[in-house]
């Protein structure tokens, strides 16, 4: 039986929540985007659909459910956002990249990015 600290949810949370990196920022740029982006909770159809809150948890791109992942790597709602993110980590690093790689390593495209998702539009 595995525990929860052996799941994908706690490694990114802890990631994020215990990095050192993180700390120096915390104060200053975390939004709820970002925090929504990062831990999984709230803010997406997916989410909202899990706890009856909405109907479907279909994105109105129609490519899929609207996931972290979705949204980070298929929805074509946010093909401009994540090219601009894509091209920031291909200068230092490889694409796709994991979010533990985008929150350690791409941590200032990976805040813009979530600043320009407009949940309320999605």
């Amino acid at each position: 039986m595995h525990t929860y600290t052996h799941t994908h949810i706690y490694t990114c949370t802890h990631t994020y929540v215990c990095s050192t990196y993180i700390h120096t920022y915390i104060h200053t740029y975390v939004n709820p985007n970002f925090t929504a982006m990062v831990t999984g909770h709230g803010k997406t159809r997916a989410y909202l659909h899990r706890f009856k809150i909405i109907e479907n948890a279909t994105c109105p791109c129609n490519k899929g459910d609207q996931t972290i992942g979705h949204l980070l790597n298929q929805c074509t709602l946010l093909q401009t956002q994540r090219e601009i993110l894509r091209n920031s980590v291909l200068k230092s690093g490889k694409w796709p990249v994991s979010k533990e790689e985008l929150i350690t390593k791409h941590l200032n495209s990976f805040l813009i990015f979530t600043i320009s998702i407009d949940f309320d539009q999605l």
